[in-house]
């Protein structure tokens, strides 16, 4: 909004910035993950079977989690790890991933680029209504999946 940087190409930078650390936490995830896991999960009172079952719920619902995480504070950092150590191939995770980053990026951008120095103000009351509101689609989305697999059995 101080006109140091055009728009698109704030926009590029960002979102470039993020497939690369979007990227390297993937292959933290898929390089160092597992084995981190099994080695130190009985320290961390990890059940081998709750990993795999976490593994599981992964595969089905991670491809939702990697483009909506980015919008929960926290979770946007621990996606791609997951993705990694639940084996899911690179072109998938990028297909699922990089949107999610466009669309978090360009909000992100444009919200500075319009608001300006009242960005402070809209971050402070955001985090009352955007994590809220995160769980409760990802909780009615989980909901309505789990409906389905379970009518069809």
């Amino acid at each position: 909004f101080k006109g140091y940087l055009s728009y698109p190409h704030a926009v590029i930078a960002a979102f470039a910035g993020t497939i690369c650390g979007i990227s390297i936490g993937y292959l933290m995830g898929k390089y160092f993950g597992h084995p981190f896991l099994e080695k130190y999960s009985a320290r961390m009172r990890i059940n081998p079977e709750h990993l795999h079952k976490a593994e599981k719920w992964y595969g089905k619902y991670g491809k939702f989690a990697l483009f909506i995480g980015y919008f929960i504070p926290g979770v946007r950092h621990l996606t791609a790890i997951f993705a990694g150590i639940a084996g899911m191939p690179y072109k998938v995770f990028a297909m699922h991933a990089f949107p999610g980053g466009l669309l978090w990026t360009v909000t992100f951008v444009t919200m500075g680029y319009y608001l300006g120095e009242k960005w402070k103000h809209v971050y402070t009351y955001s985090y009352r209504y955007i994590l809220p509101s995160a769980i409760l689609v990802t909780v009615i989305y989980l909901l309505i999946n789990f409906l389905r697999t379970d009518s069809s059995k």
